[in-house]
């Protein structure tokens, strides 16, 4: 029964660790946003506010990116732990059934 509240834990845990992704992503966004906005209000030279504001987006975007890769490789080793233990269990199941335990 412990492994079965671990691989619940590990779950939980990927779950956090995509929506604290999501989360960061979106402020990100958020943020890249306001500056774009920030920048193409102030008086300048349009053709320099757009390649202020599509730098700006430019990278928020490619930190969401890695954020978002961070997040997916974080759940992959999760994901791992969880089929291992989910292995431990069938064989301690099957141990304990067959009379091997």
């Amino acid at each position: 029964m412990a492994e079965i509240s671990e691989i619940e834990l590990i779950e939980r845990k990927a779950e956090e660790i995509i929506n604290e992704a999501k989360k960061k992503a979106e402020e990100l966004k958020k943020r890249a946003e306001e500056k774009a906005r920030e920048i193409l209000e102030t008086p300048l030279d349009l053709s320099e506010a757009e390649a202020k504001a599509e730098a700006i987006i430019k990278d928020a975007e490619e930190q969401a990116k890695r954020i978002e890769h961070e997040a997916k490789s974080k759940l992959q080793k999760l994901l791992s732990k969880a089929e291992e233990k989910r292995r431990d269990i069938v064989k301690l199941i099957l141990d304990h059934v067959t009379g091997l335990a």
